[in-house]
């Protein structure tokens, strides 16, 4: 073969694997453009799964916002009802304080140790004596203005009549003339200071007596209230609007536009195309107070001192204010005449004496000392919600349906202690050996003799003594004055504000009172502020709020027939508090600190902070559970100094410190767990009387 026809045989074999090697590449690219949709199918997957995550991470933490705002309002109301609760605490100790202190300094035999304590300091901290048999008498100088003959030095005295000088002879007629006279006048002088005596005794006896019970009968008016009211699943806040409306702003805010759609202005879950179902959920809901807040009902005996019949002498014994009328009422028509004479007598008399045992919720005018919860009846609250969206790269078939839970609860308040240390799943009160056993037995208006029945209280936990000690009976400087002269410092008509029923916008102040000359800076009431002052006792066991009248009070009574309480119910602030002139415990607090009513008393609480609990020790960042049991406050809002702050529950700005009921995520595992150890120690352990599974759907 010649060279050319060569040459031109391998130039077409050249081309025909040119064309072989250019055809290949075709099928390259073919099956690249195949590789490419997988690639971006799987790409697309990814980008619509991550998406789904993010909404269903989005719809969780929205649930999650939601409960917590739930549960922040139900904490509110918690802490209104366990402050309340602290008040009719405070309300016993003033009853105790005006029975065993100031209605029984006038004993000298054996002497009481607010009179024998001569500026010596505090006396030792052993029982008294006499102070289980306290007897009303408040007819004595110089603590009482009164013009009245001292039978108050015994609890069973006997004055004897003045000698009859009718029979004087004539020789001294003159001066016989002048003695009868002189006589006469101290023998109508004596009588008729025997004849008023025990009026006197009576009516600060028994106003003192009405006043606690009308107080603590509006306070537990206001708790069992707020209790109903949280029977409804969507309840009212304190502020007036229901629950579900700010529940469902903070849900729809929250959410992405996966879960809510297009309408970005959404303000509620209805305005989100894409939203299926948005439920909420209320534990207390359909119960009633009834199945978790117990009245603790007690039947409270004291004793007054009173003069006998008997006209010749004066002669005065004890005789209790709470039996028939024959037995309690004065012997002396006198008396009895001074006592009708007031226009709420019927009123009064009514308060003091009905003991009005029976349902406690049917007869809430029932003394009590407080209202007790019961713990297997658990306060928490959940929310639900389903949404439907179509993510970006899956334009057919169905909606993508996510659902999320989220349940909340209030923790760390207390609504005050149990009557009793334990309390066993089913039973509608505690049970046991009392927590404090000054208390008057409970529910028992059968036992009169009882000195338990006296009026007392314990000032810390394991107190066996209260207002017997000899340390408290006259641990307030002045109260007895300590050397003769000056006016005396408490007169009846610091008590005559008391009247029954309340006059028409009356704030509901019970503390000793000026009336007729418009003054609250008396003495009397500067001593019954330190009296109730908190003590260790009270922030061991209750949830104390330092601002009550700043934070809630406003909006409690702005809103209280929304709230469940009666509109006709007197809601009351902190004892103290006049218009005007508010009080709280805040200012008991410092009162005592900054003062010397209290000097070297262990068991008054000096630091406001000591009513907080610890929660940001550490800065603003860190919310770990403390170590430390009181908090500190390194900032405080002081409305009168700062009025643009907001009031901020405990007072607290900086550096932690907050006081009643806090907010924490719970889960639902939690909840229908069988073991819940909340009957007191030694209790069996058991579940929640109200678990979600109570409910459907939940």
């Amino acid at each position: 073969m010649d060279m050319p026809r060569l040459l031109r045989k391998s130039s077409q074999d050249a081309h025909r694997l040119f064309r072989l090697w250019y055809d290949q590449s075709g099928q390259i690219a073919i099956f690249v453009a195949l590789i490419f949709q997988v690639l971006f199918v799987f790409f697309a997957m990814s980008i619509n799964v991550a998406l789904v995550v993010h909404d269903k991470i989005n719809l969780q933490n929205s649930v999650d916002l939601a409960a917590y705002y739930m549960a922040q309002r139900q904490a509110e109301i918690l802490n209104v009802m366990a402050h309340q609760n602290y008040a009719i605490r405070q309300s016993w100790k003033l009853l105790s304080f005006r029975i065993r202190v100031l209605g029984s300094m006038g004993l000298e035999s054996p002497a009481h140790p607010a009179r024998s304590r001569a500026g010596s300091g505090p006396l030792a901290d052993t029982e008294f004596a006499a102070s289980n048999n306290a007897v009303v008498c408040v007819t004595y100088r110089p603590v009482w203005r009164s013009d009245e003959d001292n039978l108050c030095k015994q609890t069973n005295v006997v004055t004897p009549s003045l000698p009859d000088l009718s029979n004087l002879g004539a020789t001294f007629f003159g001066v016989n003339v002048v003695l009868r006279q002189v006589g006469a006048q101290l023998a109508a002088s004596f009588t008729a200071n025997c004849n008023t005596h025990g009026a006197h005794n009576w009516t600060y006896l028994a106003r003192s007596l009405a006043a606690f019970r009308l107080d603590q009968l509006n306070r537990k008016q206001v708790i069992i209230g707020l209790a109903n009211g949280l029977g409804t699943n969507n309840f009212h806040e304190l502020d007036g609007s229901r629950v579900g409306l700010g529940a469902g702003k903070t849900f729809t805010k929250n959410l992405t536009y996966g879960n809510c759609g297009s309408n970005s202005t959404a303000s509620q879950p209805s305005d989100c195309e894409n939203i299926v179902s948005f439920e909420i959920l209320n534990s207390l809901r359909d119960v009633g107070a009834q199945a978790w807040v117990r009245p603790i009902d007690v039947f409270p005996q004291a004793s007054y001192l009173d003069p006998t019949a008997d006209t010749t002498q004066c002669s005065a014994s004890s005789r209790p204010i709470r039996a028939p009328m024959a037995q309690s009422m004065p012997q002396r028509p006198a008396a009895m005449s001074i006592i009708q004479a007031y226009p709420d007598f019927n009123n009064l008399y009514e308060l003091v004496t009905n003991s009005g045992f029976g349902d406690p919720f049917e007869q809430l005018q029932n003394y009590s000392v407080g209202v007790e919860k019961n713990p297997w009846m658990m306060a928490y609250v959940g929310v639900k919600a389903t949404t439907e969206s179509r993510q970006v790269f899956a334009p057919f078939g169905g909606a993508v349906q996510l659902t999320a839970r989220g349940f909340a609860k209030p923790f760390g308040g207390r609504m005050g202690p149990w009557y009793a240390q334990n309390w066993t799943r089913g039973d509608s009160q505690s049970s046991g050996n009392p927590i404090d056993p000054l208390l008057p037995p409970r529910n028992s208006n059968a036992v009169t003799t009882d000195p338990r029945n006296l009026p007392n209280y314990g000032r810390f936990p394991g107190d066996t003594l209260g207002l017997r000690s000899s340390k408290a009976l006259s641990a307030i400087v002045g109260v007895f004055p300590t050397t003769a002269g000056g006016p005396p410092l408490i007169s009846l008509n610091h008590y005559r504000h008391l009247t029954f029923p309340m006059e028409p916008g009356y704030s509901g102040d019970i503390l000793a009172y000026d009336y007729a000359n418009s003054n609250p800076a008396v003495a009397a009431r500067a001593f019954e502020q330190a009296a109730i002052a908190p003590d260790v006792f009270d922030a061991s066991y209750y949830s104390i709020e330092p601002n009550f009248n700043e934070v809630y009070l406003p909006r409690l009574r702005q809103n209280q027939a929304a709230l469940g309480i009666d509109p006709g119910v007197l809601v009351r602030g902190d004892l103290g508090s006049l218009a005007g002139s508010p009080q709280n415990q805040r200012n008991l607090v410092t009162g005592v600190a900054n003062g010397s009513v209290y000097p070297d008393i262990y068991y008054v609480l000096r630091d406001v902070d000591h009513l907080l609990v610890d929660w940001a020790p550490s800065g603003p960042t860190d919310f770990s559970f403390p170590d430390g049991f009181f908090g500190e406050c390194g900032a405080r809002v002081n409305s009168t100094e700062r009025p643009d702050l907001p009031p901020v529950p405990g007072g607290c700005l900086v550096q932690g410190g907050r006081s009643g009921y806090s907010v924490k995520m719970v889960a639902k595992d939690w909840l229908l767990s069988n073991g819940h150890n909340l009957g007191g120690p030694g209790g069996a352990s058991g579940p929640i009387l109200n678990p979600p599974s109570n409910f459907d759907g939940w």
